[in-house]
């Protein structure tokens, strides 16, 4: 589906996006890192597999055709971030209905800064002791706290902030 054409000697709102495109940059960025993490970890590799907590990686050593699945369809989603965030900027991306990349951008970035903040609330309140950590948790509840949910977090900023130059850039 195309953009539909502008009135003659006027440009279709999303042919001459100027939205700063560095946001989007860094979202594809923050993705293909993220896909690459979790690629690495499908094709057996160890490398911060140790962060993520006993109840996943037990599993997934173990073989188990679920989770072994599921962390396969999170390379997928992941390289797909990869290629929606570009969509943004990209001139391939102006193929796409206005609404579908804004709309799929607050989306994604939602769905991103919930995880990450829902997560960094629930581990914040269980380093306060307020919520109980599981023994399969505790050892990796700082990596989480420092390094996973801020990065789920940082991931939802990205594609805000991006999907937000592209929205100002195309309004009508």
């Amino acid at each position: 589906m195309t953009t539909p054409s502008a009135p003659v000697g006027r440009p279709s709102p999303l042919t001459s996006v100027v939205a700063p495109r560095r946001h989007a940059y860094a979202a594809a960025l923050w993705a293909f890192l993220f896909a690459l993490i979790s690629l690495h970890w499908a094709l057996g590799g160890e490398w911060l597999l140790e962060t993520i907590g006993e109840a996943v990686t037990r599993p997934a050593r173990d073989g188990d055709p679920a989770m072994v699945a599921a962390v396969w369809a999170s390379v997928l989603v992941k390289f797909a971030a990869v290629v929606a965030a570009l969509g943004l900027v990209q001139a391939w991306g102006r193929a796409f209905p206005r609404w579908f990349l804004v709309g799929g951008g607050w989306l994604a970035a939602a769905l991103l800064l919930l995880y990450g903040g829902a997560g960094l609330v629930q581990q914040l309140l269980m380093v306060a002791g307020i919520v109980g950590v599981s023994e399969t948790f505790a050892p990796v509840l700082h990596w989480h706290l420092f390094l996973w949910s801020p990065y789920w977090l940082a991931g939802g900023v990205l594609f805000a902030l991006a999907t937000a130059a592209l929205a100002r850039a195309t309004r009508r």
